[in-house]
């Protein structure tokens, strides 16, 4: 664009900016419509949403055929990659991967939280492909 100017008021972008930036946001929608939206089924996320007794079952299930069981626990509020990370090296370790939510009563991460109420940690943990099981907690902790 040597030699071509374009004149610009003060608060003013450049055209190309912002068709660039408009470009940028529209792939990237494009990316997460088809690898993340698409697979995820909200009826095979619930499904995989279980209380502790059927989550209990389905855990003697697993080891009775022979299957290794991987935990996860946590408050997973604002779930980000480093939890997903996590997941996914759990996941390595087992054949089944079981993660449990601490409730909202014993979620004590300062005022206002959890940002996310426990019904839906778990449905957004529940659409992880590597996530097969996922329990809300009835104690503080894990142990």
């Amino acid at each position: 664009m040597s030699g071509v100017q374009i004149p610009l008021t003060p608060l003013q972008k450049p055209p190309f900016r912002e068709a660039f930036f408009c470009s940028l946001v529209f792939v990237k929608w494009q990316f997460a419509e088809k690898h993340i939206f698409a697979p995820y089924s909200k009826a095979m996320a619930t499904n995989k949403i279980l209380n502790l007794q059927a989550l209990s079952t389905k855990i003697q299930e697993c080891k009775d055929s022979g299957k290794k069981v991987a935990l996860c626990h946590g408050c997973f509020d604002l779930l980000h990659v480093g939890h997903i990370k996590h997941f996914e090296a759990a996941k390595a370790l087992g054949d089944v991967l079981v993660v449990t939510v601490t409730p909202d009563r014993f979620v004590n991460k300062g005022p206002g939280r959890p940002a996310f109420p426990e019904k839906l940690r778990m449905e957004a943990i529940a659409a992880l492909e590597c996530v097969d099981f996922v329990a809300l907690n009835e104690w503080p902790t894990a142990i």
